[in-house]
């Protein structure tokens, strides 16, 4: 709520200035992004989490300054397409785990509005996409108390389903960890014979 009462002129549409994207970005959604997943295990800049010292992506966002409809559709199919190569990867890296159990939110922004997006991968040859609330909308006065209340819902949703995400890939990690021989290099590949693999997920002709 900083920018209500630091910079006000960049939630006021109808002044000379327009803000850029790099205003919306920096000023605005960019330190609420940060509030929402500090003191977590999100690592919020690279938009991920690190496992046995490696970095998986778990999230994706896209910030745009006007939601214009040529550039809705191109950011939300890039969006997209990332949700599906994270997917792809943390399959990849992690096969012992349920394929439908990640779960992508992807979070797309078009200045003071955006929406929520959750992707995931229901079998091996469907990409399932869908909106998880209404629209976001920061509202242009810190008065507009209903507005504010459905925003910080929202936004604690977003932490929530994202933070669960990572929470769910560390304890299924653990899990075959703890499974694993005392003696065995950590996810071995002698060990990873032994666990059960989906990677034949990744081998199936996948639709969007």
């Amino acid at each position: 709520m900083n920018a209500f009462y630091t910079k006000p002129s960049l939630l006021d549409f109808s002044s000379a200035h327009e803000p850029s994207e790099q205003d919306f970005n920096i000023n605005i959604w960019g330190p609420i992004i940060e509030a929402i997943f500090s003191n977590n295990i999100v690592q919020v800049k690279r938009l991920g989490v690190i496992i046995n010292k490696g970095f998986i992506d778990i999230m994706n966002i896209k910030v745009g300054r006007k939601a214009t409809t040529t550039k809705v559709k191109d950011d939300h199919l890039k969006l997209l397409l990332e949700a599906k190569t994270i997917i792809q990867k943390a399959i990849s890296s992690f096969s012992f785990i349920y394929p439908p159990s990640f779960i992508i939110t992807s979070f797309h922004i078009c200045g003071i509005k955006g929406d929520l997006l959750q992707t995931s991968l229901d079998s091996p040859s469907n990409f399932t996409t869908e909106r998880t609330s209404k629209r976001v909308r920061i509202p242009l006065s810190p008065n507009h108390s209903d507005e504010l209340a459905l925003l910080l819902q929202q936004l604690m949703m977003y932490k929530d389903k994202v933070e669960n995400m990572a929470t769910l890939l560390k304890e299924e990690v653990n899990k075959a960890l703890d499974r694993r021989s005392s003696f065995d290099p950590i996810l071995s590949p002698s060990y990873k014979k032994n666990l059960r693999s989906h990677h034949n997920w990744l081998n199936k002709k996948n639709n969007t």
